[in-house]
Formats: C-alpha cells, structure tokens, sequence
C-alpha cells in the first residue's frame, strides 16, 4: 500500500531536484536546521524569534532570550514598529551576535521610498517590483 510518506519520500527528488538552492539544508547536530536563502548563499534558520517576545521585557530579559535562541541556531530575527519598545529591546541584545544573524525590520510604510533601507544599512530585498525611479517629489 502506497502511503502518503512514501509517496513523498519517493517523489520528493523529481519535484525538488538535488541541486534546486531552497533545498540545501544544514542540521549541525543540537541546532535548528538551516537552508540556503534563494541565490544569496546566505544560510537563515527555520526557525525566526520574533521580536515581539522582547516587547516589554527587561534588558537582562531580552538578552536571555536572545541568546537561548542563538545557542539554539537561531539566525533570524524579526521586528516590527508595531511590537511596542521591542526594537529597543531587540538592538542591544543583538549587539554580540549582530555579524552572524538577519534582521528583517517591517515598516508602517506601504510605499516604496518609506519602505527603502536607510544610507548603510544592507537590504536583500527591494521591496517593490518595477523599474526604480525617484519617489514623488524626490529629485
């Protein structure tokens, strides 16, 4: 009898070839797999710490759970205006780790030019398609 592991486990290398880069996966034992992020070649855990689990805490706090996540293989880390005093939190419990990790920041913006990094912070997605061009009433 044909069951669905089996039928995953059989087809999984005809619908996502070996070399295919969202598939390249690294386990280090006793840490939260990671894989490839698209053609960067940059290596995200599976798993985020959202950091809306900072929102309120105390430095001391936030430091904690920051670093549990590292230690776990955490690399992501993602923050939000809307999280409250997170991103307060956030920044200096990542200050020892900020080398080795990502960090994805939303905006209340839902423009292109509100939604573009700041001068010398890198950015690995425009966040709008279509040709760039100067925002309304830039020069």
């Amino acid at each position: 009898m044909l069951t669905r592991r089996r039928f995953l486990q059989s087809s999984a290398l005809t619908v996502f070839p070996a070399g295919l880069h969202g598939m390249l996966r690294e386990k280090p034992a006793g840490r939260i797999e990671q894989r490839v992020l698209g053609k960067t070649g940059e290596k995200l855990s599976m798993i985020g710490f959202g950091g809306i689990v900072v929102m309120n805490a105390t430095s001391t706090e936030a430091a904690d759970r920051v670093a549990e996540a590292v230690d776990y293989g955490v690399n992501y880390f993602d923050v939000a205006p809307s999280y409250g005093n997170a991103e307060q939190m956030l920044g200096p419990a990542l200050e020892p780790y900020r080398s080795r990790v990502f960090l994805a920041c939303k905006t209340q913006a839902r423009d292109r030019a509100g939604a573009l990094p700041l001068p010398g912070v890198p950015c690995l997605q425009d966040p709008s398609p279509g040709p760039r061009r100067s925002p309304q009433g830039a020069g």
